[in-house]
C-alpha cells in the first residue's frame, strides 16, 4: 500500500504541473484571441472572462488526457533514472503492481474527460455562441447613430435610421440594405426593434416596403408588408458547424457523416484518455545509461501521430469516407495493439 501510494505520488505531482502549466498556456492565447476581438469591436469586454472560462473547459478534453500521459512517462521514468525501481524490483514489485498504481488515476481522469466530452463541451460550445453574438449585436446597437450606416449580425445587413433608442433595440424610419446570397433586398420601414431571440437573434420590421433585385435580372419585385422578421445570421457552413459542436450528444444524427463523426470523436476522448495513461506506462522504460530525455521524445511522437491519425480518420468520416465501423476506432485499434505488444515485451 506505501509503494502504491509512492508510485500514485511521483505521477500525481507532474500531472499537477503539466495540467496547471497547459491551462496557463492556453488562457494566455485565449486572452489575447479575444482581446483582439474586443479591441475589433466584435464585442464587449463584459463577456471576456466568461468567454475565456468556456473556451477553457472546452479544451480539457484535449489537455486532461495530454497532462496525464506526460506525467506518467516523467513520473515513472524519474525512477527508472534514478535507479529507484531497481530497489522497487528487488522489493518484489511487478509490472503488474505498477499498473495498479497507474490504473485509479488514469480512471478517474477517463472519467472526467468523458463528463466534459458528452455533456460539458456541449453545453460550453451552446453557451459560448450565444454569449458571443449577443455580445456582438450589444456592441452594433450601442454604436448606433442616426443617420449613420451601422452592420448587423453577419455582415448582411446594412442599416441606417433617423431616430434610435439604444436602450430599447428600437430604431424609426429605418432603411436597410439586406445581402441574402442571391440578390439584395433594400428595406424601408417605419419601425425596425431587434428581438433577442434565443438562440439566433433576429430583427422585425413594422410597416414598410421590401424591394427585391434579381442580380441576374428579371426577378425584381415590391412587397408591402405591416410586419417582417429577418434572421441575423445566415444559415452557413460555418453556423452548421457551430450548431453541431453544440448539441447534445443524445440528439446528434448518427445518419449524417459529420455529425457521426462528431459522436465518435466525443464518446472516443475517455478511451484514449485511459488507453493513453496506460501506455505512457511501457514507454516511460528507460535503460541505463540512456539519454535522460529519449523516453519521453518516444513518447511525444507516439502521442502526436495517434491524434494526428485521429483528426485524419475523423476527417474521413465527415466526408463520408469511411462509415460507422470502422470509423475512427481503427486508430484505438491499432494504440490497443501497440499497447499490448509493449506490455508483453516488458512481461518478465
Amino acid at each position: 500500500m506505501i509503494i502504491d501510494r509512492y508510485i500514485a505520488t511521483e505521477i500525481a505531482k507532474p500531472f499537477a504541473i503539466a495540467i496547471s502549466g497547459l491551462v496557463v498556456i492556453f488562457i494566455a492565447y485565449t486572452s489575447a484571441v479575444i482581446l483582439n476581438d474586443v479591441v475589433a469591436g466584435k464585442f464587449g469586454v463584459q463577456v471576456v472572462a466568461t468567454l475565456i472560462m468556456l473556451r477553457t473547459l472546452i479544451i480539457m478534453e484535449v489537455l486532461l488526457p495530454t497532462a496525464l500521459y506526460l506525467s506518467v512517462v516523467m513520473g515513472i521514468g524519474r525512477l527508472y533514472r534514478d535507479s529507484e525501481m531497481v530497489a522497487l524490483w528487488s522489493l518484489g514489485v511487478s509490472e503488474k503492481r505498477l499498473l495498479r498504481s497507474v490504473l485509479p488515476l488514469a480512471l478517474v481522469v477517463a472519467l472526467l474527460v468523458a463528463s466534459i466530452s458528452l455533456y460539458g463541451r456541449p453545453w460550453a460550445y451552446r453557451l459560448s455562441y450565444q454569449l458571443e453574438q449577443q455580445a456582438a449585436l450589444t456592441a452594433s446597437v450601442e454604436q448606433m447613430r442616426p443617420g449613420h450606416f451601422s452592420v448587423l449580425g453577419d455582415g448582411r445587413l446594412v442599416f441606417t435610421a433617423d431616430r434610435v433608442d439604444v436602450a430599447e433595440k428600437r430604431a424609426e424610419k429605418v432603411f436597410v440594405q439586406h445581402d441574402t446570397g442571391t440578390g439584395r433586398r433594400v428595406i424601408r420601414a417605419a419601425e425596425a426593434r431587434l428581438l433577442a431571440v434565443k438562440p439566433d437573434p433576429k430583427v422585425r420590421f413594422t410597416d414598410g416596403y421590401a424591394y427585391d433585385f434579381d442580380m441576374k435580372g428579371g426577378n425584381d419585385s415590391v412587397m408591402r408588408f405591416g410586419s417582417m422578421t429577418l434572421d441575423l445570421y445566415e444559415e452557413n457552413e460555418q453556423r452548421v458547424e457551430e450548431k453541431r459542436k453544440a448539441k447534445p450528444t443524445a440528439q446528434l444524427d448518427r445518419s449524417r457523416p459529420k455529425e457521426l463523426a462528431e459522436y465518435q470523436w466525443r464518446l472516443s476522448m475517455p478511451l484514449a484518455t485511459l488507453m493513453l495513461g496506460v501506455l505512457a506506462l511501457p514507454l516511460s522504460y528507460t535503460r541505463p545509461r540512456q539519454g535522460r530525455h529519449l523516453s519521453l521524445f518516444i513518447a511525444i511522437v507516439v502521442y502526436a501521430l495517434f491524434f494526428n491519425l485521429t483528426a485524419m480518420a475523423r476527417t474521413w468520416v465527415e466526408h463520408g469516407n469511411v462509415g460507422a465501423v470502422p470509423g475512427i476506432w481503427w486508430v484505438h485499434l491499432l494504440l490497443a495493439i501497440l499497447l499490448l505488444a509493449l506490455l508483453a515485451r516488458r512481461r518478465p
